[in-house]
């Protein structure tokens, strides 16, 4: 009886770890840094192809003399674009976009500073 349980236990735990994100993903790592007087948006968007293509949209705000984070998974991306746009008027301020060999140079991570 307490073998049985003790397996139960271990079968829920290997059913849970997929949902907890440690599946063995990879990850691409975006920073932005607003180092100015005003409030930015940040609108990015990552590309995924394999056998069906399918975007993962993101936006957020980033504060005065603030900063965020914000990661993609890397399996399968074809491209991540970073649009960020002043907050008061919507100027465009920063577009780019990266490809995956691109990122692969870059160690999956992507560092922005702004002053807007």
């Amino acid at each position: 009886m307490r073998m049985a349980f003790r397996g139960g236990l271990l079968a829920a735990s290997v059913l849970l770890l997929p949902s907890c994100g440690l599946r063995g993903d990879t990850w691409v790592h975006v920073t932005v840094h607003n180092d100015g007087d005003a409030a930015v948006d940040v609108h990015a968007v990552a590309e995924y192809g394999s056998w069906t293509s399918w975007d993962d949209p993101l936006d957020l705000s980033v504060g005065p003399h603030g900063a965020a984070e914000f990661h993609f998974v890397f399996n399968n991306l074809d491209r991540l674009t970073v649009r960020i746009y002043r907050s008061s008027d919507r100027l465009k301020i920063f577009d780019e976009s990266w490809n995956r060999s691109d990122l692969d140079h870059l160690d999956q991570r992507v560092e922005i500073t702004v002053q807007p």
